[in-house]
């Protein structure tokens, strides 16, 4: 009965786990204010995840400049050099770093901003836009 339940409980963590890596791909990766949110949020947190965040920035900006010819020369043509690395980081953040930020105000925020675009948008709609003074 031991072994059963075992089982039963590492298929439940395995079921969570894949739905968290799912939720952390749509909302981090897909969704400009869940990137956004969670980038403040991991600033907010601590300076581990916050250097995470820096890698993955400097690892992006690695591959786009790869795209200019001068720095083809210069990297001997490895564009995904650090691809191992940069999943890597994108697995560790996706996990317990993820499952924390889901009960954080700014999941909460990015929540209340995903409802408030599924509203339909009426001639009794009010949305104040923000415009510079000048």
């Amino acid at each position: 009965m031991e072994g059963k339940e075992t089982a039963e409980s590492l298929a439940e963590e395995a079921a969570a786990s894949s739905l968290t890596r799912t939720c952390h791909l749509y909302v981090v990766d897909q969704q400009p204010i869940g990137q956004l949110l969670f980038e403040l949020w991991c600033e907010q947190k601590g300076p581990a995840y916050h250097r995470c965040l820096k890698f993955l920035d400097a690892a992006r900006r690695y591959e786009v400049g790869f795209a200019l010819p001068a720095c083809s020369a210069l990297t001997n043509g490895h564009k995904d050099l650090f691809a191992p690395c940069v999943d890597a980081v994108k697995r560790t953040l996706a996990g317990a770093p993820f499952k924390q930020f889901t009960g954080s105000m700014y999941f909460h925020r990015y929540l209340q901003w995903k409802w408030l675009e599924a509203q339909p948008v009426t001639y009794k709609t009010f949305r104040i836009e923000s415009r510079k003074k000048e």
